[in-house]
């Protein structure tokens, strides 16, 4: 159906098919199968679209993982695609502000910052992606966040000319022989690389054709290999490495350095916390349960819940 939205929008419309389009639309039997919520959205967001009106979501709204209190450590890969395609809906991809529910908001800007976090630590380019469409149509505030998670695909797309998806693979991408690999990287990079697209064309929009500066680094977000090079930044700086070190209290600004490390240094911890590497994640409680990093601080009493269930899991099984 969208594409013949979009065709007939530009005035390349087949009549005879929107017919069947309309039939489709118009059948008592249209919303006959059982969608979730976020797919629900979808749908009246396409009808709204064909029609030329203007979608309402308000009752699906009150039962919307946007509504609840959301944590990558708590969290599957989906549930996560369903906030993201809630907020397109939601907004029409940005078209309309969504409404002032500063809750809602709120725990959008806490879903958002630690969703890019988990996204860096797992190299999930796509979903990253769709959680930066989201901020961009939702207008997230979470702004610091979003620079550091956006320069990092500008970055990989510089490197790889697309964005690799979940299921690449660079050694396998290096055994193919070098007139093979673009379609390899055409298999495995082409929606990752169509949601980057959709990302530019949001930010252009936004800016209003402006040139986006890009702080672009070495293509290289390896968490083992990232946040200790974060850190050292951080520490040859001597305006930060009193405060590392425990001299001093720690700096009431925040700048891309700190922003950088705050990210990577929580993205760390939920590895951990959802890799089930629990020695390390008592460790990281022990270390970071009073960092003033708000996202590091949420994460260490996450996966201390996260823990505490295992262990009376654990229990009642014994």
């Amino acid at each position: 159906i969208m594409p013949h939205i979009v065709l007939r929008n530009l005035g390349l419309e087949d009549e005879e098919f929107d017919i069947v389009v309309r039939r489709a639309l118009g059948s008592n039997y249209c919303m006959s199968t059982d969608r979730p919520n976020f797919r629900q959205m979808e749908m009246r967001w396409l009808h709204g679209l064909y029609n030329g009106t203007e979608a309402t979501f308000d009752d699906l709204l009150t039962c919307s993982l946007l509504q609840c209190d959301l944590h990558p450590i708590f969290m599957r890969r989906e549930d996560a695609y369903a906030i993201t395609h809630a907020a397109m809906y939601l907004t029409d991809f940005g078209s309309h502000p969504p409404k002032q529910n500063v809750e809602l908001l709120y725990k959008f800007d806490v879903f958002s910052s630690n969703t890019a976090a988990w996204c860096l630590a797992d190299s999930d380019w796509d979903l990253l992606g769709e959680v930066l469409i989201a901020e961009e149509v939702f207008r997230s505030k979470s702004k610091e966040v979003s620079d550091v998670a956006y320069n990092v695909l500008c970055d990989l797309f510089e490197y790889h000319g697309a964005i690799p998806g979940p299921n690449y693979d660079h050694d396998i991408f290096m055994g193919h022989e070098a007139s093979l690999r673009r379609d390899y990287l055409l298999v495995q990079g082409y929606h990752s690389t169509y949601v980057y697209g959709i990302l530019q064309c949001l930010k252009v929009q936004r800016t209003k054709g402006e040139s986006i500066e890009i702080d672009a680094a070495q293509a290289d977000y390896d968490l083992d290999l990232f946040a200790p090079r974060a850190y050292n930044e951080l520490l040859a700086d001597s305006e930060y490495s009193s405060w590392l070190l425990g001299a001093t209290a720690a700096p009431f600004f925040k700048d891309q350095k700190l922003d950088r490390f705050e990210m990577f240094l929580n993205a760390k911890l939920i590895f951990h916390a959802r890799s089930g590497m629990y020695d390390e994640s008592l460790r990281d409680i022990e270390s970071f349960q009073q960092s003033t990093f708000e996202s590091v601080a949420k994460t260490c009493s996450v996966a201390a819940e996260k823990i505490m269930q295992v262990i009376s899991a654990g229990a009642y099984k014994k």
